[in-house]
């Protein structure tokens, strides 16, 4: 798990979890898990710094990879492509915010190597 803080305040500002398949022939990247920035934080760069800090870690550890996956209709896909991600698969109508209000599941893929 990464945990950001601002630097001033201490105040949360976002967090993510890296979480492995449990799968050996998968072992060599990581999913990344709830990307949240705090809402009244975002379009500030701390997403952007997280996902940079992340890619450090998993670098770190030897990863060759990290995926994600994002909720369509909020433009999400272009913020985790200027992040250096790219769009692998998308599911669409998989995730029902509300009746009537279905959206795409993107992933994203990072290649590390």
């Amino acid at each position: 798990m990464l945990v950001a803080h601002r630097n001033a305040t201490g105040r949360l500002v976002g967090v993510l979890f890296f979480a492995s398949m449990r799968f050996e022939p998968m072992e060599h990247w990581r999913m990344l898990k709830r990307v949240m920035v705090h809402p009244d934080l975002q379009g500030l760069g701390y997403g952007a710094e997280l996902l940079a800090e992340a890619e450090r870690v998993a670098r770190a550890w030897g990863l060759e990879s990290l995926r994600l996956t994002a909720r369509g209709g909020l433009g999400l896909e272009r913020f985790y492509t200027r992040c250096g991600y790219r769009e692998v698969g998308r599911v669409p109508a998989a995730i029902r915010v509300a009746p009537g209000d279905d959206r795409d599941d993107i992933t994203m893929w990072l290649d590390l190597r």
